[in-house]
């Protein structure tokens, strides 16, 4: 009996190994199935167009409300502002945690990657979204410093002095004014006994640090765009091949460039660019970005393969990094300035928790779209 019971053992264990084959190839079979295409439902051309120009309306409507509100508020508007400011940054910290890092880590992660690099390292978009930080605060610090040392080469301090016996044009191309008939450099003090004005190296100062802000802040919005746009078209190009899904998504993509349109003109804003015309343009960028993913999805939607190589690792890569780029942005370059700021710390507790308040209400909203986009 014990021979028997080893031999029937022995024959399960053969039989077994002789299966094995078979499962992986059934297996195999599977995954190459669920990294098919799917069919879908009819697909309506139509509709898809619609949904595009709702979209770049409800993005056109979320943008320009900060920036209509801002040049027609006065006084108590200006707590609204700072609210919507820090709403946004939620918004901005909610759309990196909840529809980038997440949805990257999926596709990354995906059966249909099994032998890519990807496969082997399970926290690649992770990795990839920390790199990305990295790099946005070097882009950040060198474009800004190369921004000031163009402007200190060129810009030229016109003192100009009138009815008292000094010249009223600067040296050219010397980087000395001449004042009574000897020249004098930039920035030395310059004192005017008919006038008692002084001129000095602290309102040099002061412009150059005002300048600097001013440069930083223009540098770090140019980077929280290029991050919210790349995104803006992953999702569109997702909503023009969507079939089954489509107006439950499209609902939700509604609310979700509105409060991300409302965040970046807050920040757009904030920025102080020289003229209104161009923060007009960016907002008008940001609010074509979903369409002409739209678009695009609209074109290859007859041969696109949500499950391909191609789409999971281009989207998956893209949604890392600019997750990287939008929390470095919120927290850098939108949140701690605020708080730190002493307006901010001056201002009552009362008005400073209703700030803090409209950041976490930001970031449930956001959060909370992730259930269906």
């Amino acid at each position: 009996p014990k021979v028997m019971a080893g031999s029937w053992r022995s024959s399960g264990i053969l039989v077994a190994l002789a299966l094995l084959p078979l499962a992986n190839a059934m297996r195999s079979l599977r995954d190459d199935e669920e990294c098919d295409a799917d069919d879908g439902d009819d697909y309506d051309t139509s509709m898809h167009i619609v949904a595009a120009c709702i979209i770049f309306a409800t993005s056109l409507f979320g943008t320009l409300l900060p920036i209509l509100f801002r040049r027609t508020a006065t006084g108590s508007g200006q707590l609204f502002f700072s609210c919507g400011k820090l709403f946004g940054a939620g918004v901005i910290l909610a759309t990196a945690f909840v529809h980038m890092i997440v949805p990257a880590t999926l596709n990354l992660n995906s059966p249909c990657l099994e032998g890519t690099v990807f496969a082997d390292y399970e926290p690649f978009a992770g990795m990839l979204a920390l790199a990305s930080v990295g790099v946005a605060q070097l882009l950040q610090v060198g474009a800004a410093a190369m921004l000031r040392k163009k402007a200190s080469v060129s810009e030229v301090d016109p003192l100009i002095h009138h009815g008292n016996g000094h010249s009223s044009h600067p040296e050219t191309g010397t980087g000395y004014h001449t004042i009574d008939g000897d020249k004098r450099p930039v920035g030395a003090v310059v004192r005017d006994h008919g006038h008692g004005h002084e001129h000095g190296d602290d309102d040099d100062h002061a412009h150059t640090l005002l300048f600097n802000s001013r440069v930083e802040k223009h540098v770090a919005t140019y980077v929280l765009e290029l991050g919210i746009a790349s995104h803006s078209v992953i999702i569109g190009i997702t909503l023009g091949t969507a079939t089954e899904e489509f107006q439950s998504l499209l609902i939700a993509l509604v609310f979700h460039q509105f409060f991300e349109g409302l965040s970046l003109a807050t920040v757009v804003l904030e920025s102080d660019f020289a003229s209104f015309t161009q923060s007009v343009f960016m907002v008008l960028f940001y609010a074509l970005t979903t369409p002409i993913g739209v678009a695009i999805g609209i074109i290859i939607h007859s041969s696109f393969n949500e499950n391909s190589n191609a789409h999971l690792i281009s989207t998956g890569v893209l949604d890392s990094i600019s997750a990287g780029i939008l929390i470095y942005d919120s927290l850098v370059n939108i949140i701690s300035p605020h708080v730190s700021a002493k307006a901010f710390k001056d201002s009552s507790l009362r008005r400073r928790g209703i700030q803090i308040g409209a950041m976490w209400i930001g970031g449930f909203i956001m959060a909370l779209l992730g259930r269906w986009a």
